[in-house]
């Protein structure tokens, strides 16, 4: 699931992989993969432009997951225990945002940029929220930081933006990052 995870926002290198599941030896990455694409959920991608290079991307029947790991995204969050800082990669990170994203709620759409790191994602907040990879500058506002938490607390606690100055930079349209912070819910902790 976790590769899978990876994968959802498009098409990734095995090193990128690798980087992005740290846990994960390079020999059981390579049988993961191998799997999954034996079973069709994943497939290699050669490309020979700008430089010789193999990806491997999600198959139809494989985007199809992308529900399953929102809801887990969700469910996640409402253990107490939870501690969003473990393991947190960039695409994880965001995947977080996307499965508690509430709406617009008859608002303008709001186009985020999420810098974390060096991964690079545009946000188009409507009545869903659509994300991909790629360069924020055309974003109303982008929200930059060298790892994931300060970006999803800034989501998580909605406080405002000055409440994590230091952790966290942001460039564009502030109100914009306001409204757009508040058009998502986070679910109440259940566990005991």
């Amino acid at each position: 699931m976790l590769i899978v995870r990876e994968l959802l926002l498009g098409p990734r290198r095995f090193s990128q992989l690798r980087t992005a599941l740290p846990k994960i030896s390079a020999r059981v990455l390579t049988e993961r993969l191998e799997g999954l694409e034996r079973h069709g959920v994943i497939e290699r991608q050669e490309v020979t432009e700008p430089v010789p290079a193999r990806f491997y991307a999600l198959t139809e029947w494989g985007m199809a997951a992308e529900p399953a790991i929102l809801a887990l995204c969700r469910w996640g969050l409402s253990a107490r225990a939870h501690d969003p800082g473990i393991g947190v990669s960039p695409v994880a990170a965001v995947l977080s945002l996307k499965a508690n994203y509430k709406g617009a709620d008859g608002g303008d759409p709001i186009t985020v940029g999420l810098e974390i790191g060096d991964a690079r994602f545009v946000a188009r907040l409507g009545e869903t929220m659509e994300v991909e990879r790629g360069d924020p500058a055309e974003a109303q506002i982008v929200l930059s930081a060298d790892r994931p938490m300060p970006i999803l607390a800034a989501f998580y606690r909605q406080t405002g933006l000055s409440n994590l100055a230091g952790s966290l930079s942001a460039r564009g349209d502030i109100a914009a990052a306001q409204a757009a912070i508040a058009r998502f819910a986070f679910p109440d902790r259940l566990t005991p």
